[in-house]
């Protein structure tokens, strides 16, 4: 902890570095002790003083945003980066999970952040080169793996990656029916015509697997499925839907005649 100069000289030269610290350091943290030790800087440079309680949490602060903490965590998340790069499953999951926190507006900037470093990870060199050369690429920092860990390890975040993770039920050109359980959460695609039947007399053609990304976390059943989504088409329409697996079914035979 950072111990403070009674000469009043040598006390503003270390909040001044402090602030500095804190701006090199960044994020929630660094812009916290910025804001709150540049006001003890003004508090000082007018009072020419800071009290026992300001000084003690000013050290604490400093000590936070420390050129030694900062090396810290440099070298704590490119060991993270190492390991993601290393682990294709768990980027697939934490992507799934990003892009449903994304719509279910919680953990929002952690889940902005995965996406936008996953999808530089996913670029080509060439790609990127260009990009720089054209000024629109972005270097992205990939959240701490506490932050991400946070988004992934809790109940919803575990269906939806059951979701994910499982293997389809259903496959391009076969013939599927809806449970009365599509009804208020499938989304339109396209086209005109009847989209939906609640006496599930309707037939449709799977003419995509994955065709969004899963907005719900709804739990793994392995006979019906999960929030997986395919791309449907009314046979006899023109109209195209997305609709969760869990709400797909076999076609009545009947209707097949």
């Amino acid at each position: 902890m950072s111990d403070f100069s009674s000469d009043t000289v040598n006390l503003q030269k270390q909040l001044e570095q402090g602030i500095a610290n804190a701006k090199a350091f960044g994020g929630r943290t660094g812009q916290r002790a910025e804001n709150v030790l540049s006001d003890m800087l003004r508090f000082f440079k007018k009072k020419k003083r800071l009290t026992d309680g300001q000084r003690r949490y000013a050290s604490v602060l400093m000590e936070q945003v420390s050129p030694e903490t900062l090396r810290k965590r440099q070298e704590e998340n490119q060991a993270w980066v190492e390991e993601l790069r290393a682990d294709k499953a768990l980027q697939a999951d934490i992507i799934a999970v990003a892009y449903y926190y994304l719509g279910a507006g919680y953990y929002t900037n952690t889940a902005k952040n995965c996406i936008a470093w996953h999808k530089n990870e996913i670029r080509s060199q060439v790609v990127r080169d260009r990009m720089k050369e054209l000024g629109q690429y972005q270097a992205v920092t990939l959240p701490p793996k506490v932050s991400v860990m946070k988004m992934m390890n809790n109940p919803y975040a575990e269906k939806v990656k059951n979701s994910a993770k499982s293997k389809p039920l259903w496959s391009v050109g076969q013939l599927v029916s809806c449970r009365s359980t599509a009804s208020g959460r499938f989304h339109v695609v396209s086209g005109d015509g009847q989209f939906w039947s609640p006496a599930g007399d309707a037939v449709y053609t799977i003419i995509e697997v994955d065709s969004r990304d899963i907005d719900k976390a709804i739990t793994y059943k392995p006979k019906q499925g999960g929030a997986r989504y395919y791309r449907l088409l009314m046979l006899g329409s023109t109209r195209i839907i997305d609709v969760m697996e869990c709400d797909l079914k076999k076609v009545k035979k009947k209707l097949l005649k």
